[in-house]
């Protein structure tokens, strides 16, 4: 075929620019392209080069031929996914120039990602958005992370070695029917690489202009059938700047030290083993306003808080078929945090037990058993205190999921629930049943209807906390707030969703491809503080006493879409986009103190990113991020840039980073009460060198 000569003169300018970028940024060296065969992962019909090179090698079509186990918990195609889901790969990661996961879950299409401060985030799926997202569940390599005081998650230590992680799931929607409960809103699944596939040595160091710096050092042997690795990183980074026109800073520098090892061991044809142990330890910084009855005007003190954790996870695998498996994993988690709101010291100890089996020709069934405890220490701090100050929680649970196929390959239905028997709210069931059809190659439909419960957490049924407010217009005195579980109905019990959802993914051509998530989540019983009381009190100083209660008080409606769009115009340049839209309406039974975090998240969420290969061992990556306004608070609507320039061959790499590159700083969350004071999000610049030995 003939091109005509508009188009031809197209291609060529798009190589000449191609070219200057190059020789404009680091001029031309000669170098092997190839990534060292460690960072490959096969993908059904992928080309030998394609398998020792890196998944952004792949073509669309390939990638969504990866295998991911957080919607069935058995390996499937992202394609023949019933949940809107979403793989983040380790080039993905890798090519982000991210320092940290919750940076890393910013490309994720419909999550929400803010940076409160230079030490903690707020992350969610589908709205409720906070620092400790109550509704959304986190796992790192099967062991759950959500912490069960303040129902979520703590960022600031979900944390390894970014290189050793294979892919990122993350589900937007209810997971409960595998997950259980507090997987409301979303699942995100870490997993990390068999130790057989980091064999030789890694070490990477870094250092910007809020990274004061980083490092890794990490070595992986194998001998015979068993393959270890261990790894010791640390790093410090500096303080943001406080909202203020001073812009003073905001005391929130961090340090952390962490080491870890993992274990995989093919004990016999059919049998596997893996164990896996991490333990860190670092300081926390942040500015929170603190007032008291003498001294009740808001005063910002600085605060050192300690973390400290330790966790080890065992998981024993037998293949008894190509289409049967049993499953036995154990892991122990411990967590220290010296926070001076409150001490906590969190033990945990779980088991799971699952089975997969077919029955028939049709049916595909996997059915597991679980139990956990939780053990709470506390020592009061200066606004939260826990009575008693222990607590122990416990929770059992079983689940059965079959997915059925009603014509093969082209229509299933999977149907599916979890039991749990949990201290607080007693026996909770969490079905769900999901529809898949696929009518033709590269056309894929699928629609659900599930029903998620997040269960109360040990503060919301054993939590007093008081703090004070200054005098303000109307009440010329100061305020103290006391906010207690109702001892009339033993606190509160459960928050419920129903969920409906429905999605479409199509290859539109090669290197053309979209996929559209839509949802209506209907959620009852939602917790908050209900008002009690109000009266004057004398001592020590006159002020208000206001008493309050943690009660179910208010349900909500919140519905959106979500779509994204990968393009691929040369094998060099792959473009992607993604747009979310959220909208909600609370239905609130009782006169609160407390605002909700489901005012905390924007209704419009989107960005746009550029992977550009330049040859010669040289990319230039870009993203492009916007996110509207919160209806609460003051953080306002913002866009922003980053950029990564790179180089690799096949032992080193070497990458320059910019963050934020639009403003100087800017406000992405409006803190919650007893949260850090607001925080100005910096613009930032980072060096970053990557050793292969």
């Amino acid at each position: 075929m003939v091109r005509r000569p508009a188009v031809t003169r197209s291609l060529q300018l798009l190589r000449r620019v191609r070219r200057l970028v190059l020789v404009a940024c680091l001029g031309v060296v000669a170098a092997p392209t190839e990534g060292p065969a460690e960072e490959a992962r096969a993908a059904p019909g992928a080309t030998e080069k394609q398998r020792t090179g890196d998944l952004t090698e792949l073509p669309l079509e390939a990638l969504m031929e990866l295998e991911v186990t957080s919607v069935s918990k058995k390996p499937q195609r992202v394609a023949d996914a019933a949940a809107a889901i979403y793989v983040l790969t380790q080039e993905d990661i890798r090519r982000s120039g991210a320092t940290s996961i919750a940076e890393a879950l910013r490309l994720v299409p419909g999550l929400y990602v803010a940076r409160i401060g230079s030490n903690a985030w707020a992350v969610s799926a589908r709205g409720f958005t906070g620092r400790y997202s109550s509704q959304f569940l986190v796992l790192v390599d099967g062991r759950a992370v959500y912490t069960p005081t303040f129902s979520g998650v703590f960022w600031e230590v979900v944390d390894t070695v970014l290189e050793d992680i294979e892919r990122i799931e993350v589900i937007r929607g209810p997971g409960a029917a595998l997950w259980g409960a507090n997987a409301v809103n979303g699942v995100v699944n870490i997993i990390t690489k068999r130790a057989h596939d980091t064999l030789g040595g890694l070490a990477t160091f870094g250092a910007g202009t809020e990274e004061r710096g980083f490092g890794t050092l990490r070595y992986g042997a194998k001998q015979g059938d068993v393959a270890v690795r261990g790894y010791l990183k640390y790093f410090n980074r500096d303080e943001f700047v406080l909202d203020t026109p001073q812009h003073d800073g905001a005391a929130d520098a961090w340090e952390i030290f962490r080491s870890g090892f993992r274990l995989d061991a093919d004990v016999s044809a059919r049998d596997t083993v893996t164990l896996i142990g991490n333990w860190h330890k670092g300081t926390v910084g942040e500015t929170a306003l603190v007032s008291d009855l003498m001294a009740p005007t808001p005063v910002g003190k600085e605060f050192v808080n300690g973390v400290e954790g330790l966790d080890i996870t065992s998981r024993w695998v037998r293949a008894i078929s190509q289409a049967s498996s049993l499953q036995l994993q154990l892991y122990y988690d411990w967590l220290r945090r010296e926070d001076f709101r409150i001490h906590l010291s969190i033990r945990t100890y779980d088991a799971d037990l699952q089975y997969r089996f077919p029955v028939g020709t049709f049916n595909d069934v996997i059915v597991g058993l679980g139990y956990r405890h939780y053990h709470l220490d506390s020592t009061a701090g200066q606004f939260i205190g826990m009575v008693p100050p222990t607590a122990d929680l416990h929770l059992f649970s079983a689940f059965v999921q079959d997915d059925v196929s009603i014509v093969k390959n082209v229509l299933h239905l999977i149907l599916g629930t979890k039991l749990e028997h949990t201290t607080y709210t007693g026996l909770e069931w969490e079905p769900n049943a999901r529809l898949l059809w696929t009518p033709t190659t590269g056309h894929t439909l699928w629609g659900a209807v599930s029903r998620a419960v997040r269960t109360p957490s040990i503060g919301e049924r054993q939590r007093t906390l008081t703090f004070v407010t200054p005098p303000g217009p109307g009440v010329p005195v100061p305020t103290v707030f006391v906010i207690r579980p109702d001892s009339q109905t033993d606190g509160a019990e459960s928050e419920k969703l129903l969920a409906y959802e429905v999605g479409y993914r199509t290859q539109v051509r090669p290197g053309l491809t979209f996929d559209v998530a839509a949802f209506y989540h209907r959620y009852t019983d939602l917790i908050l503080s209900e008002l009690q009381s109000t009266t004057l009190q004398p001592a020590p100083v006159p002020h208000v006493l206001v008493a309050s209660t943690t009660k179910n008080a208010f349900d909500s409606e919140v519905y959106g879409f979500e779509l994204l769009a990968e393009f691929e115009p040369f094998t060099w340049w792959k473009l992607r986009g993604a747009y979310a839209f959220l909208a909600r309406q609370d239905d609130r039974r009782v006169v609160t103190i407390q605002t909700t975090d489901a005012n905390r998240s924007p209704q419009s969420v989107a960005h746009v990113r550029s992977l550009l290969d330049l040859g010669r061992g040289f990319e230039l990556d870009v993203v492009a991020r916007y996110v509207g306004n919160l209806p609460e608070g003051n953080a306002r609507e913002y866009f922003e840039l980053d950029a990564r320039l790179g180089w690799r061959s096949r032992a080193v790499e070497l990458a320059l980073v910019g963050r934020n590159l639009v403003h100087a700083q800017h406000l992405e969350y409006n803190n919650v009460a007893l949260g850090p004071v607001p925080v100005g999000v910096q613009r930032e610049m980072l060096f970053k060198a990557t050793l292969r030995f």
